[in-house]
């Protein structure tokens, strides 16, 4: 008998997935759906296990939920999208998974009609939180030397929040926050950007 583990629905002009399951609009299982944002491991684990990822495409090609052989997925840490363009964090290649293999982290944006990567940019944050609004690309986590993945939870590094310009990767600004976000933790509505922080805050921000 068929299962699924529960996690957040996404969705687009056809169909309902539910981490690797595609269904209709009435629920019913599809074969196969379109190009979309999913993860195996599901949306709320902030965990990151080893070697499973988001990934904007039709399937993965490994059971643990990573990219593996098929070079035409798009996967990251974290992934945010406005077709064509996908942006995300994390390393430039998912091979073994440290960086000498890999390369370092980092921030890169792709246009998946073209699967040409636009720019690619090194941070100096382990990325926790990632928006995209309008034009630019919020990023949030705790301060690290740049390139650097995720080394645990150390708030004694102090954390950021970064405003990236998301045609070229360029640093628009940033501000020092009180504590590291929780996973996954921003959200923007009606002109301003709303933040949850580990230490119990939470943040509205808004433009002058």
């Amino acid at each position: 008998m068929p299962g699924a583990l529960s996690d957040i629905l996404s969705s687009d002009d056809q169909y309902v997935y539910l981490r690797d399951m595609v269904l209709d609009k009435r629920g019913g299982r599809q074969e196969k759906g379109n190009p979309h944002l999913f993860t195996l491991t599901g949306f709320l684990d902030g965990s990151w296990p080893h070697r499973s990822y988001w990934i904007f495409g039709l399937r993965c090609s490994l059971s643990t939920g990573c990219s593996g052989r098929d070079r035409n997925l798009i996967s990251g840490r974290l992934l945010v999208f406005n077709k064509p363009m996908i942006y995300g964090y994390g390393r430039a290649k998912i091979h073994w998974s440290n960086q000498l293999q890999d390369g370092a982290y980092r921030l890169f944006a792709i246009d998946s009609d073209q699967g040409a990567e636009q720019w690619t940019k090194k941070i100096a944050l382990q990325v926790r939180a990632m928006l995209l609004a309008d034009k630019v690309l919020f990023v949030a986590g705790l301060r690290a030397d740049a390139g650097d993945g995720p080394v645990g939870r150390d708030e004694s590094r102090g954390a950021l929040l970064m405003a990236v310009s998301a045609s070229d990767g360029t640093e628009l600004a940033q501000y020092r926050l009180d504590s590291s976000p929780v996973f996954d933790g921003m959200a923007a509505a009606n002109g301003r950007l709303y933040l949850s922080l580990e230490n119990g805050q939470v943040l509205c921000m808004a433009g002058r």
